[in-house]
């Protein structure tokens, strides 16, 4: 029961996928579109570790104190977008470790119990190259294969491919790796 529960609820969570040592955003605004300048929002990770904490102008990088060390100076966010309702951080030079469920909470805001999930996937170096290289392969392919079609059509295989390529297989190759 307790797989089913997991399944269902990280069907509809949004997935994000990078490449170990890169950048990431991780996005986050609420219904309405808010200032956020004088607001609370918190990031955690699996609900337990303290990614970014802002509160009326404090946070982690200036003053507050509670943040995972796994995160210490690799969080950011963005200053100049609050006024617009944009909570969105960045997690500079991604580790491995950093793969997981993410929640971004609005505490105070209305209506109330905003918060918002993703998943986090790091990907191995070596792994992110073998889907690049993999996917070169893949289009190389196509292009030898799609030379009758128009351009706007082959353009159109190769973005339904490599979609359905990135949705199943690669995926599977990656859990079947890190059992």
């Amino acid at each position: 029961m307790h797989k089913l529960l997991k399944l269902l609820f990280f069907s509809y969570v949004p997935t994000l996928q990078t490449r170990e040592g890169s950048d990431v955003m991780l996005p986050c605004s609420p219904s309405g579109k808010n200032d956020l300048t004088y607001q609370v929002f918190d990031w955690e990770k699996d609900d337990e570790q303290q990614v970014f904490l802002y509160h009326n102008g404090k946070h982690y990088n200036n003053g507050l104190t509670g943040q995972n060390e796994n995160f210490k100076n690799r969080v950011e966010f963005f200053q100049d977008q609050l006024q617009f309702g944009n909570a969105s951080i960045r997690i500079k030079n991604t580790k491995l470790t950093d793969s997981g469920n993410y929640s971004c909470t609005f505490p105070l805001l209305q209506p109330p119990g905003q918060k918002f999930y993703m998943n986090l996937v790091v990907l191995p170096l070596l792994i992110a190259l073998m889907f690049i290289i993999f996917h070169m392969q893949l289009i190389n392919s196509l292009k030898r294969q799609c030379l009758p079609f128009t351009a706007e059509i082959r353009i159109k295989l190769l973005s339904l491919l490599i979609f359905v390529n990135e949705q199943s297989h690669f995926l599977l190759y990656y859990k079947a790796l890190f059992r």
